[in-house]
């Protein structure tokens, strides 16, 4: 494990990010749930609201949860600075959050414009508070973390798609405004999916991929001038979109656009195959998995009516669930099985420096989160993907692909909290020791 350069002894409370780490798969359960039980949703207009309150309890609920909490860990281990206020904020975000998309979702499914309303108060109170203190933090002069570049842009990033989303909720909140919500729709979903989603991972897989997996550094060149492409083109592709405007301009603009995607999968994939670790480590597996998914949605995206011949809402959907639960669930699901067990690890391990007596119950990491569970959570996850695609292709697997998902969920939250009771009775004896 490559130590080097990171700052541990700033590491917050383990309270603080494993309070979002353990929340986010019941929304994934949730979202599982839903699908279990209206099945239909997967192979309707991604228009219905069954498909909008899925889609967010798997954006915000799952996704911005587990990346909220991430932030708060990730920040001070490679800047030496906490994210101001941490203590006081972080269980206000977490508390809002979940009420937030709780209420956005319950607007869906209920049509009531009251729990739109609850929704967009809950979630600019989390959002606000994030992205100021965040944004405190980052316009600071921290000098030689690459890193922190990106992490700036993905402030911007997430800022823009949640200010969109936000001002989207308001037409369904205050109908009267008249607002044309579906104009907003491709600019929201380019910026949360192609923007905030793929910053952030590149910002947190340069570092978590060279320490947990030994593989080379990944290059400032590389970091700063992708995630600089990625922003000018997403705003370039804004005023496309929002001004209706077609042709050769819209076109070259999602060519390049494509091929920064393509650059960034490919690229970090060649850079996690160079890993000089050799121990057997299911998790990269998930990286490899999640990887793959932008190629298949680029494909997808540009020989769909030549080649696949995939009615539109089957092409959207289908596209929508490469990118979010391909690539993006696949990308967190094997790094915060790292990051749960490694934290964990590192406040025992201060904590049997504080109890002498305690040092011989400190256990092995890899006890914390085994390689047999990480190995069934891959393979569920790898099951739930095929059947996902197969259901939205062929709507009779819809209640397979339901239930593959639930027990991918499920499996996830068995395997983090029960690394936090580990956690917890491996404390109380260190202490008593």
């Amino acid at each position: 494990m490559r130590m080097s350069g990171l700052s541990l002894e700033s590491m917050p409370a383990l309270s603080i990010p494993l309070r979002f780490f353990l929340t986010a798969p019941w929304f994934g359960i949730l979202a599982s749930l839903l699908l279990l039980f209206d099945a239909e949703a997967i192979h309707s207009s991604r228009w219905s609201m069954e498909i909008l309150a899925f889609t967010h309890l798997l954006t915000l609920g799952f996704m911005l949860m587990i990346m909220v909490g991430a932030l708060f860990q990730f920040i001070p281990v490679i800047t030496g600075f906490s994210i101001p206020g941490t203590l006081q904020i972080s269980p206000i975000i977490h508390m809002t959050l979940i009420a937030g998309t709780l209420f956005l979702v319950g607007g869906f499914l209920l049509a009531e414009k009251l729990f739109f309303q609850f929704a967009i108060v809950f979630l600019l109170v989390a959002v606000g508070i994030f992205t100021i203190a965040l944004t405190r933090l980052l316009l600071a002069k921290i000098v030689g973390k690459e890193a922190i570049y990106v992490l700036r842009l993905v402030n911007v990033s997430l800022f823009v798609t949640l200010g969109l989303g936000i001002y989207m909720a308001t037409a369904y909140a205050f109908p009267e405004f008249g607002i044309n919500m579906r104009l907003y729709t491709d600019v929201h979903l380019m910026w949360g999916l192609l923007g905030w989603t793929i910053l952030l991972i590149m910002a947190v897989s340069s570092q978590v991929v060279p320490m947990f997996h030994v593989t080379p550094v990944f290059p400032a060149n590389y970091l700063k001038g992708l995630s600089s492409a990625i922003i000018i083109i997403l705003f370039y592709l804004s005023a496309i979109y929002l001004s209706q405007t077609e042709g050769l301009s819209k076109l070259w603009g999602e060519l390049v656009f494509s091929l920064a995607i393509l650059f960034f999968s490919v690229y970090t994939f060649n850079m996690v195959n160079k890993r000089k670790r050799k121990v057997k480590d299911i998790t990269i597996n998930f990286w490899r998995l999640a990887l793959v998914m932008p190629v298949l949605a680029v494909m997808l995206y540009w020989l769909n009516g030549q080649i696949f011949m995939l009615a539109e809402s089957k092409f959207q959907l289908l596209l929508g669930m490469l990118i979010i639960f391909g690539f993006t669930i696949s990308s967190i699901m094997g790094m915060i099985q790292k990051i749960v067990a490694f934290i964990s690890y590192i406040h025992l391990q201060r904590l049997s420096m504080l109890h002498p007596m305690g040092m011989g119950l400190l256990p092995n990491m890899q006890t914390l989160i085994t390689v047999k569970s990480q190995e069934i959570q891959f393979y569920l996850h790898l099951t739930t993907i095929i059947l996902l695609a197969l259901a939205i292709l062929y709507p009779a697997l819809s209640f397979l692909a339901a239930m593959a998902m639930l027990f991918d969920f499920i499996c996830l939250t068995y395997t983090l909290t029960r690394c936090a009771l580990k956690y917890r009775n491996l404390a109380i004896q260190i202490k008593q020791a």
